[in-house]
């Protein structure tokens, strides 16, 4: 079918493996148990996993205080492992900087 209103607009080819096999009765993220929505968190840093549980107050729940603030502590520490690391990365470019000669 084609749409006057926008050429950049087009209708999504479906690949033929995948028809017949896309269905509404396929369970979907939240039909999981809870113990996997808790394991595949468990591999978000803080800022994935304070977005995740903004979107509703299932996932808001399902985490224990001492979870979030393990993964808090951890997105910390490599935020000042970071800072660290591009500190020590000026302070060396600005010393090779200081060495070299002056051209004349």
């Amino acid at each position: 079918m084609e749409s006057s209103s926008s050429p950049a607009i087009r209708a999504i080819d479906v690949p033929e493996y995948t028809k017949g096999r896309l269905s509404h009765d396929c369970p979907s993220f939240l039909e999981l148990p809870t113990d996997i929505h808790v394991q595949l968190a468990s591999y978000l840093g803080y800022r994935d996993l304070q977005m995740l549980r903004a979107t509703n107050t299932y996932f808001r729940s399902i985490y224990s205080d001492f979870e979030i603030a393990q993964s808090r502590e951890e997105y910390i520490r490599t935020l000042l492992d970071q800072e660290i690391k591009e500190a020590l990365m000026d302070r060396q470019r600005d010393f090779n900087l200081e060495i070299l000669p002056i051209p004349r």
